[in-house]
């Protein structure tokens, strides 16, 4: 049996067939009718527009014949192609290239076979329009005739079609060149503005997956957005390129496509077959890639594509530049905010930070007629821990005061700050004045049986002062009443509470 070998020109004749996207479509009814013209012309059961692949033949068209594909090794296109007329076998069985060949020695036996090669305009021959027959037969002048002119119509079919679709293609182009750069210029949510980017190219290019990656530096890649074809969902897909290929594209300016890609075999995952990557930049700097992946067959990528994709990587270049600085500064802002509102030594809130949540608490407490407890703590006898073992060990004293009581109080809902020296507050929202005791009280026995590397353990004298405020009231009058509360309490002695309620003639 003879094989087919591949053409002379065989990488432009795919790369040519490919540009075409035609491969794995639906049946269209402009090439059905074209099929069933020549079957009846030729008075024969079969008729195919047969395309040839790398190693198959597809049936764009087929009349008489159930499968849609057939191997390209023992198809009788193989060598139709390898000729600019028509290529005839009018009995198989006594031609030496084909007589044991499984298509006439089995289904759908063939014995009579006439192709008229498809030929482009640059001289690429994509496939064959065909005619087989399952006994010897000989075409009239008429019919090759026919074969020839029908031939030369399947290629302008094939061209209005891709003509047609680079119109619908390139308005969707523009259409979502628009949304994406509208979106770029309205928000800086990164994240929004990839994942949007994915799906849209997706969709748009018809892409089985599309990811979208960012980096932080010229190798590291940081983050990344998806988009998968519906009908690929459950597939087991290799979506992480390797690392040399990412730092290839990612040092590279222009895109770097693979019509078939190949890649080591990973068990149980599917490889892609078919790649295109670009990277974004700013300023000649790296700063992510986009990927684009064909996993169900091999696709020859158009100028189309590439430019759209170049074209996008500039937008989100610029994107991701913006998201970036916009993130750093506001990285800054809470840093500011965290120098502006924490104490420096024991890492709590501080007075600026109590001040406006004292307000906002006192407002809330208003509205609602809820009980507000106000706490002033003084650690006792502090100078002394100062001048009898150095500042040192009372900053220590101070921090270990600050996480005691951080820790001692209802997280995400009570407050507590450094006031200033080795003074402390805390703010109790709905806690009435039995309810600020238990605290206390609480605290209390945390401290003295807690177990802290300083000399002597430190005890707080605290002050308690509860309101459900009324209009008459104020802030300023609940902090005195706390104040005058804890003085008492050193006046006696220390190491104790005093609890007082702020009523109206205050």
């Amino acid at each position: 049996m003879l094989q087919c070998i591949p053409t002379r020109f065989e990488e432009q004749r795919l790369a040519a067939l490919y540009r075409y996207g035609i491969l794995d479509t639906p049946p269209e009814q402009h090439f059905d009718d074209l099929t069933q013209l020549i079957a009846a012309i030729c008075e024969v059961p079969i008729a195919l527009i047969s395309l040839i692949d790398r190693d198959r033949q597809w049936f764009k068209s087929r009349v008489g014949l159930e499968d849609d594909s057939s191997p390209r090794s023992t198809s009788f296109c193989g060598h139709a192609i390898q000729q600019e007329d028509l290529f005839i076998v009018e009995d198989a069985k006594a031609d030496p290239r084909f007589v044991d060949n499984p298509f006439v020695t089995q289904e759908p036996h063939i014995r009579f076979y006439a192709g008229s090669p498809l030929i482009t305009d640059d001289e690429q021959i994509l496939g064959t329009l065909c005619v087989i027959d399952r006994k010897p037969r000989h075409l009239n002048d008429l019919q090759q005739q026919a074969l020839r002119i029908l031939s030369r119509q399947v290629i302008r079919e094939l061209e209005l079609r891709r003509s047609l679709y680079q119109a619908e293609h390139r308005w969707s182009l523009a259409r979502f060149k628009r949304r994406l750069g509208n979106l770029v210029r309205s928000s800086l949510d990164l994240d929004q503005i990839c994942q949007l980017a994915a799906q849209e190219l997706g969709e748009t290019l018809e892409i089985d997956h599309c990811s979208i990656s960012t980096c932080t530096d010229a190798s590291t890649i940081c983050s990344m957005s998806h988009y998968v074809r519906p009908e690929q969902i459950h597939r087991s897909i290799q979506w992480q390129l390797p690392d040399a290929l990412v730092q290839q594209a990612l040092q590279q300016d222009n895109a770097i496509t693979f019509d078939q890609y190949q890649s080591e075999v990973i068990p149980t995952v599917e490889p892609p077959q078919s790649l295109l990557l670009v990277r974004t930049s700013a300023q000649d700097r790296p700063n992510g890639l986009i990927s684009l992946a064909h996993y169900s067959s091999h696709h020859h990528w158009n100028r189309d594509e590439i430019d759209l994709l170049e074209s996008v990587a500039v937008q989100l270049g610029l994107a991701i530049e913006q998201a970036q600085l916009y993130r750093s500064v506001q990285a800054a802002n809470v840093e500011l905010h965290k120098l502006a509102y924490t104490d420096t030594l024991t890492q709590i809130p501080n007075r600026r930070a109590f001040d406006e949540t004292f307000a906002e608490l006192w407002q809330t407490a208003l509205l609602q007629q809820q009980s507000l407890s106000l706490i002033v703590a003084d650690i006792d006898l502090f100078k002394t821990v100062n001048d009898r073992f150095g500042y040192e060990q009372g900053d220590r004293c101070l921090k270990h005061v600050a996480q005691t009581l951080k820790t001692g109080i209802r997280q995400n809902q009570d407050f507590v700050a450094r006031f200033g020296g080795e003074e402390f507050v805390l703010l109790l929202p709905s806690t009435d004045s039995s309810g600020a005791i238990a605290v206390v009280a609480k605290l209390q026995e945390r401290l003295a049986t807690s177990e802290a590397d300083l000399p002597v353990l430190p005890t707080l004298s605290y002050g308690i002062a509860t309101v459900i405020p009324q209009p008459q009231h104020t802030p300023e009058q609940l902090f005195r009443v706390a104040n005058q509360a804890v003085r008492r309490v050193k006046e006696r002695g220390r190491n104790d509470f005093a609890a007082r309620l702020l009523v109206a003639a205050e």
